[in-house]
């Protein structure tokens, strides 16, 4: 990302939100994360692995901020997930554990400053 003045557009805070979660989750940057913003009419986000080390986040841009970075979140989860080979089995998608921390670490990048 440049040093050039940007809009807080929901680009802004997928961008920060993607590249803190490589941070705290142990994401190499070997792994290309990228992403889009489509409206989508059943969630608020996806994640599909299209390939051993490329992930698309796909996001839906009619949420506010503290959802936008949630829902980020939620999907960075799900990468570290597999990744990290976290999943138990096929039994266990990793929606618990996204279900239960995406909030809280939204929570937790407003309480540093870092959105």
């Amino acid at each position: 990302m440049s040093g050039k003045q940007r809009n807080m557009s929901n680009e802004y805070f997928i961008e920060k939100t993607i590249d803190w979660c490589r941070g705290c989750f142990l994401i190499n940057i070997s792994y290309t994360i990228d992403y889009k913003i489509v409206n989508m009419d059943d969630c608020w986000g996806v994640t599909e692995m299209l390939g051993e080390d490329s992930f698309l986040l796909t996001i839906d841009p009619a949420m506010n901020i503290r959802d936008t970075v949630a829902t980020v979140i939620h999907e960075m989860l799900h990468v570290k997930q597999w990744i990290h080979s976290l999943k138990r089995d096929s039994e266990d998608d990793g929606e618990a554990e996204a279900e239960r921390l995406q909030y809280k670490l939204a929570d937790l990048m407003w309480s540093l400053g870092l959105i």
